[in-house]
């Protein structure tokens, strides 16, 4: 699976989390009016709602001599972000996020070392949300443990010599499989933490307890509230929950999920939020080996809608997540083709899903790779493909079924395709 780029310390990225959206309004204006401070080299901000994904949808707000102003209609009270696009084009971006309501939006936004002194006012949803993040830095502290180890970075004193050569040889490997051959040895010696120099693990680890005390102090937050803001909380609490890329924390869900049932579905039927985490359920539930898949419908390259279980019913197939800037999935997809190709002929099927910000990118991507099954497109996540096979901010992933829709494995390896498929199908 493909994530938005790690090439900055991972605490940076805990502070990126890409979380659903909420609300219940009738339609609305919002205006959005801001002040960038100190950032001459940004020039433009990407809105989005904070359950997409920048990489294929967003819209650009220009920053001109220092200031930005934007307007949109919005049809529920949810949770927006803006990200700095330059920050958004390296791949480490902290967003700003904040509640959609109608009222103009007030911000004052300072470079990423400042990140807490930036001003939100405007709205009561937001001042709450204000006060809650106001809390957490007061007592956790995590934007100066941030701080402290991007200083680290910015001095090269956070990775040991032999981590810094390593990462260098992989940035100049002229092949794949030398690069993923490095980039295997780079993964144990993070597991191993031995990537650290002693500054750096130290703070890593003051940052892993005061992380863990924040997530249960959220959690508590969370049982004991009934608010958007606090509905928004249980839903980054699930995600990091489900995340298979995050290490284990302490998130204690059957009580999260009982006071979903108790406290927040009733209260808020009908809101995005809770229809996330109906998602979530089915997701956990089904998206596993033993579990059955679930069925969507998606425009060909053509713009016919296909309906999933139309095409692969009574079938062995593989269904191939996967998106034109996922360099890994598009590998993953190439080493496929020869397994299709020695086994279409016995029933054998693959369905891929292209997801794009627009159609244009995922055609042409499947030409190059030069893939012989049918390719469908999820455009802008307007589906919630990604979502509902518990991808959120992947690229992709691969799930192999069987003829009565069970899936037999989640993510397999092409030659686990290839042993499953000899075991099954026989000339």
């Amino acid at each position: 699976m493909c994530k938005i780029s790690k090439s900055l310390p991972a605490i940076v990225f805990l502070f990126a989390f890409i979380l659903p959206a909420i609300g219940q309004d009738d339609p609305f204006r919002v205006v959005l009016v801001g002040e960038v401070v100190d950032r001459p080299y940004s020039n433009a901000l990407t809105l989005i709602k904070e359950n997409g994904d920048p990489r294929v949808s967003g819209t650009s707000i220009p920053i001109e001599n220092g200031k930005f102003r934007h307007e949109f209609e919005a049809d529920r009270q949810e949770s927006y972000t803006l990200i700095f696009t330059d920050e958004l084009e390296k791949g480490a971006f902290m967003p700003i996020v904040f509640f959609a309501e109608p009222d103009t939006v007030r911000f004052t936004l300072y470079p990423r070392d400042r990140f807490p002194d930036n001003v939100l006012v405007g709205g009561k949803l937001n001042q709450e949300l204000v006060a809650f993040d106001r809390n957490i830095e007061e007592r956790f502290k995590l934007h100066s443990l941030g701080n402290r180890q991007t200083q680290l970075v910015a001095e090269n004193r956070y990775l040991t010599a032999e981590a810094t050569a390593l990462q260098n040889a992989i940035r100049h490997a002229e092949d794949d499989e030398t690069r993923d051959s490095l980039q295997q040895i780079a993964q144990a010696m993070d597991r191993a933490q031995k990537h650290l120099t002693p500054e750096a693990l130290e703070i890593t680890q003051l940052f892993r307890e005061r992380f863990i005390a924040w997530m249960e102090w959220k959690t508590e937050q969370v049982i004991e509230g009934t608010s958007l803001v606090t509905y928004r909380e249980l839903l980054s609490l699930l995600q990091m929950a489900r995340s298979p890329h995050s290490d284990p924390i302490p998130v204690a869900l059957p009580d999260l999920l009982a006071s979903f049932e108790k406290d927040y579905r009733p209260r808020y039927p009908e809101h995005p939020y809770t229809e996330t985490v109906e998602t979530y359920l089915e997701s956990v539930d089904r998206i596993k080996a033993g579990g059955k898949y679930i069925d969507f419908t998606a425009p060909d390259f053509e713009g016919n809608p296909v309906t999933l279980s139309e095409r692969i019913g009574g079938k062995i197939a593989l269904i191939n997540l996967w998106a034109s800037w996922c360099g890994p999935c598009r590998r993953k997809g190439i080493e496929l083709i020869p397994v299709y190709e020695a086994y279409k002929d016995l029933g054998f099927e693959v369905v891929g899903v292209a997801r794009e910000k627009n159609g244009e990118a995922g055609i042409n991507a499947a030409q190059k790779d030069q893939y012989p099954w049918i390719n469908l497109l999820e455009i802008n996540d307007s589906e919630g493909i990604w979502r509902k096979y518990g991808l959120d901010n992947s690229g992709g992933g691969v799930f192999l079924v069987d003829e009565t829709g069970s899936i037999l494995a989640v993510s397999p390896s092409t030659e686990e395709v290839r042993a499953i498929l000899a075991q099954r199908l026989k000339p």
